[in-house]
């Protein structure tokens, strides 16, 4: 394979194609091939879905497994984690994010001498010693292949790709279609017309539930349709912009348009959301749903294959469209709505978050995450965008999005927005509770006293309240215990006065957490005991797991190890809904510590260790210092006295688990220590 052997003679090598040619496809079977060459591992980069050249670093540090250690620079920790390796960095879609590939791609290719990069990208970096491979199309049938030339059996042009992926797919919409000695020739005359360019003819084949295969290459074989593109573009993204003309000239006038509107959605949405968005008086919501349907037929729309009752366009699709949108002049307008959209939603998801249906929202926001960051980024209005992101603040919390919301609202905020108090209000608030949460206190200090002060002025008694008690949890953390109590016992006192029985049980959660951190296990215990009872009133699921936890670290303090296990556990199975890695990670982590200390048994305790390491990285999200110099070493212990291939095996294991096997593993070991309880 060429890749294969130009990876041989360069450490930069970037695939050139046009949108939807196969890049990544190939990418991923060079990977595969290559596993044994590069003993640090292949790793694939997915920047597909990163709109912002800020969070370039923190892609490739989820991909790599590699946690963002507080304060150091994340890049300078990319480069010390790859320095030793010989590894194969697959960065795929560079194309939107060129700037920060290249400088990424210079600092490893300078910093670590092993590495060696694979791009996929419709550009090259422009670098020096890139190797810029364009990729060709998939393979064609020769010129002959027509009459009055002899022409081959379907059996031999079927061993062309072109011709296999025309076949398959326009089988898919015309189900009676095959490949015969008739139609040939035609077929092989339409792959040869789109370069073998996969999406081109998959659009093309779409046309067959329409089209014959003549009608089709007659559309293709027209003049003005192929110089229908800027004729200074490269061959191929002249066709496949030809494809996408053509495509798009055929639809009725409402496709169209519903197209053009519809690619201000990204990732996937759901026909309400199209309706909302999309309609008016030019395309009303039936004539929407009729055009709906009809880019469905077309393959133009695709229904999530993943998600039910949702929608997806191909990113080169719909990128197509958002071209004709700023063509039409309605870009802003349309960007306005998406983003007004979906600040209504949030909104209404916002006091559902910390409720009894806190499960089905938090599905709800990450089915649309994609849409989320789209209408965040370079929005049309800053104080919705600014609601927007207060709205999602727990989402933001229980899912782990901490850099990313706190980047958002830093964007938001620095732009110096003229937007009502409440909303900076709110804003400077939860960018506080983010950066308490990344451990960055004195930010998070400076933004809370700006949320409070904003708050006095609009004597918002209930916000004021909440604000103090974040001050109180940001005190906390940063070891200002004094502050802390004050500040979280002023908000106690007010939500007792007004029977606020979630507010009191959640500060009181905090006060408890806060005395565990000054080696008081025995006053925090009695802290979290007396709001047990109010467990089954208590409306948000992510407190009551907290509550749990922190029990098992008093009990682990207290030395009540099998106390500190039970519940942990009961945390963990409250939390395996949440999908919070960091959450999973401190969980796991009381486990194992009353583990160690109670049974010390290998077998449970090291894919334990491997778990709470993958979930970390995740969220490249580091434990505090003092449990991380334990988790340091139980593991230097394990080492020792357990076989090195034994070692490697378990916590390899225990990193792949998914939630499922972690509960069923640790209800075992949960049976075992009964049993043996028993027979005491």
């Amino acid at each position: 394979m060429d890749v294969e052997r130009l990876l041989l003679q360069t450490r930069l090598l970037t695939i050139l194609g046009a949108g939807g040619n196969g890049k990544t496809r190939l990418s991923l079977k060079v990977g595969d091939e290559l596993l044994t060459r590069y003993p640090g591992g292949v790793w694939f980069v997915d920047l597909a879905p990163v709109a912002d050249e800020a969070l370039f670093a923190r892609a490739v540090a989820a991909a790599l497994r590699v946690r963002e250690d507080t304060g150091a620079d994340l890049m300078e920790t990319l480069l010390s984690h790859l320095a030793p390796r010989q590894a194969l960095l697959i960065l795929d879609n560079c194309e939107h994010l060129v700037g920060a590939a290249a400088r990424f791609a210079q600092q490893v290719l300078v910093h670590s001498s092993e590495v060696t990069i694979l791009a996929t990208s419709r550009e090259a970096l422009g670098l020096t010693g890139e190797v810029a491979w364009p990729l060709p199309g998939l393979a064609l049938p020769p010129e002959s292949v027509t009459p009055p030339k002899e022409v081959p059996p379907p059996s031999r042009l079927m061993r062309y790709e072109a011709i296999q992926l025309f076949v398959e797919r326009a089988a898919a919409v015309s189900p009676g279609f095959r490949l015969t000695a008739a139609n040939g020739p035609c077929l092989a005359r339409i792959c040869r017309r789109l370069d073998g360019i996969p999406l081109a003819m998959e659009l093309a084949a779409a046309w067959m539930s329409a089209l014959s295969p003549e009608q089709i290459d007659k559309h293709l074989l027209d003049e003005e349709f192929l110089e229908s593109v800027d004729p200074t573009a490269p061959e191929r993204q002249r066709t496949l912009r030809g494809t996408m003309d053509w495509s798009y000239g055929l639809l009725t006038v409402a496709e169209q348009t519903l197209w053009r509107r519809i690619s201000v959605f990204a990732g996937s949405f759901t026909q309400e959301a199209a309706a909302a968005v999309c309609t008016d008086e030019l395309l009303p919501s039936h004539s929407a749903l009729r055009a709906l349907r009809g880019l469905v037929r077309k393959s133009i729309l695709l229904r999530d294959s993943t998600l039910a009752n949702r929608y997806r366009l191909l990113e080169t699709v719909r990128e197509y469209g958002l071209e004709k949108l700023k063509e039409a002049n309605e870009l802003p307008v349309f960007r306005l709505r998406h983003l007004e959209f979906f600040t209504a939603l949030a909104e209404e998801a916002e006091p559902h978050l910390r409720g009894p249906n806190q499960k089905e929202w938090l599905e709800r926001l990450e089915e649309e995450h994609p849409n989320l960051r789209a209408a965040l980024t370079k929005p049309e209005n800053i104080e919705l965008a600014l609601r927007l992101s207060s709205a999602v603040l727990w989402f933001w919390l229980v899912r782990g999005y901490l850099v990313e919301g706190k980047h958002y609202l830093q964007q938001l905020l620095n732009s110096f927005p003229l937007c009502t108090a409440k909303t900076r209000a709110k804003s400077f608030r939860a960018s506080g509770i983010l950066a308490t949460q990344l451990h960055l206190y004195d930010e998070a200090e400076i933004y809370l006293q700006k949320s409070y002060q904003l708050f006095k002025q609009l004597d918002m008694q209930s916000d004021i309240a909440i604000t103090v008690s974040n001050l109180g949890i940001n005190s906390s953390k940063k070891g200002d215990f004094k502050n802390a109590i004050q500040s979280l016992d002023e908000s106690l006192h007010y939500y007792k006065k007004i029977n606020d029985e979630n507010r009191v049980f959640l500060i009181s959660l905090n006060i408890g957490a806060t005395y565990l951190k000054t080696n008081l296990p025995e006053k925090s215990k009695k802290i979290f005991q007396s709001i047990l009872p109010l467990i089954n009133k208590i409306e948000d699921k992510n407190s009551v797991l907290i509550l749990y936890i922190n029990l098992g670290m008093a009990n682990n303090l207290n030395k009540e190890y099998i106390e500190a296990f039970k519940n942990a556990l009961k945390s963990f199975k409250i939390s395996t809904g949440l999908k919070n890695e960091l959450l999973t990670a401190r969980i796991l982590w009381v486990i194992t510590e009353a583990l160690y200390h109670t049974e010390g048994n290998p077998t449970w305790i090291i894919p334990l260790l491997g778990k709470i390491d993958s979930s970390l990285a995740k969220n490249c999200e580091p434990l505090d210092n003092q449990a991380t110099d334990l988790y340091t070493s139980f593991v230097q212990q394990l080492q020792v006295i357990t076989e090195p291939t034994m070692y490697e095996n378990l916590f390899t294991q225990g990193a792949n688990f998914s939630q499922l096997d972690i509960l069923e593993f640790l209800q075992n070991i949960e049976r075992q220590i009964s049993k043996t309880n028993e027979n005491i």
